[in-house]
Parts: C-alpha cells; structure tokens; sequence
C-alpha cells in the first residue's frame, strides 16, 4: 500500500512539474519558418515552463484540411494559422474559441495587448 501511495505522489508531481507544450501548426514557407521558430524559441526562453512545437504543414489547403482531419480526430492543435476560409470553417464548426471566452475564464486578461486589426 505504501509502495502504491509513494508511486502516485511521484506521478502526480511528475505531471504538475512537467511542461506545457502548445502544437502550432503554419502554411508560412521560405524564409518564415526558420522565422516562427526564432519567435518560438524567443518565448520558450522567456516561459521556459511552456514548449513550444512549431510545425510547418505545407501550403494554405494542407493546413486546412490537415486542420479539419485533427478536429475529426480529435488531434487537432492548440493554435493553427490558416486562411480565410479556414477561419470562416473553424467558427461554423465551432472548433474556434470566441475571445470573449478566454476572457471570461481570466480576470487578467489584457485585451489592449491585441491589434484592433485582429479583433
């Protein structure tokens, strides 16, 4: 009993210790990838409990439908860049969470930190 209790301490710090990784899947090829993950690596610095997994996924229709075969899946990724119609797919589906909802869930949430563009 006391072998069980010592090994589910262990794995419960194990998984409050452990990082978290965020999946970021983009369409930006060329120069832009090794870019993304300058950006990437800038933040996991600066979060260093936070990983950060850039993965190109080749043009806008790949990601796209990469996307949509995720959601299906169950698989899909934390944050995905896409296009238009992509954008449009993802909040009819509602596989999209509104703004409002994350702030909502945090007091601390500093709208003023995005472009008026994005909003």
């Amino acid at each position: 009993m006391r072998k069980l209790l010592l090994l589910s301490i262990v794995l419960i710090f194990s998984l409050v210790l452990s990082a978290t990784t965020i999946q970021f899947w983009h369409a930006m090829g060329g120069w832009r990838i090794d870019f993304l993950q300058s950006q990437a690596d800038a933040f996991m610095k600066l979060h260093p409990d936070i990983k950060v997994e850039v993965q190109y996924t080749g043009s806008y229709r790949d990601t796209l439908n990469k996307m949509i075969a995720g959601v299906q899946a169950g698989t899909a990724p934390h944050v995905v860049q896409v296009f238009e119609i992509g954008t449009q797919m993802m909040i009819d589906g509602e596989v999209a969470i509104p703004i409002e909802e994350m702030m909502e869930a945090d007091p601390s949430f500093d709208i003023g930190k995005f472009m008026p563009q994005v909003l």
